[in-house]
């Protein structure tokens, strides 16, 4: 796939972070067709490098939100006092990043099959709520996440494509919170 510019899109029409106003239970309709131009082709320019990605958004998260670090015990440890430690486990933190950002990125490759993805992203909802994260948490997320895509992109991290990204993020930490809600009502 060729890198699309953004503002080549603004001209089909399309405003960028507005709703195509369908069903927004499927990506495929929750996107316009310029955001998912945006989304696949800078996943495209980012797909081999979504590990790293990963590594330097959980990195800036603990860095940004140290009061969530507790919610990772395999990734941040805890002293004796029941203080946090600033030392990582490296291999948990690449593997956390790894899976995150690859599920975002599935999100895209399979938007089209949003029924199935809706599925998977759900499920991974449902095992936050056995680690005691709350629903409200997950956006806490976003602003790592813009970073770690600034600092990939660079130059290619347009407003659009920021939009595009953070409606994305917006409609998986959903779809996690709806798992998240089912999960709770299963054990009641």
């Amino acid at each position: 796939m060729v890198w699309v510019e953004p503002s080549n899109l603004d001209n089909m029409g399309n405003v960028p972070g507005q709703c195509m106003g369908r069903n927004r239970n499927r990506l495929s309709t929750y996107l316009t067709p310029a955001e998912k131009t945006i989304l696949k082709s800078s996943l495209e320019f980012i797909k081999d490098d979504l590990h790293d990605l990963g590594v330097i958004v959980f990195v800036r998260f603990f860095e940004t939100e140290p009061k969530l670090k507790r919610l990772f015990p395999k990734i941040v440890r805890v002293n004796e006092n029941n203080e946090l430690e600033l030392e990582m486990d490296g291999e948990m933190l690449r593997k956390h990043g790894h899976n995150v950002m690859h599920t975002l990125g599935a999100a895209i490759e399979n938007m089209e099959e949003s029924d199935f993805m809706n599925t998977v992203i759900r499920a991974i909802g449902s095992t936050h709520v056995r680690r005691k994260v709350k629903g409200k948490m997950l956006y806490h997320l976003w602003p790592s996440l813009d970073y770690g895509l600034r600092d990939m992109l660079q130059e290619r991290y347009t407003r659009e494509v920021a939009a595009a990204w953070k409606k994305l993020f917006h409609y998986t930490i959903n779809q996690m919170r709806r798992g998240m809600k089912a999960n709770k009502v299963r054990k009641e």
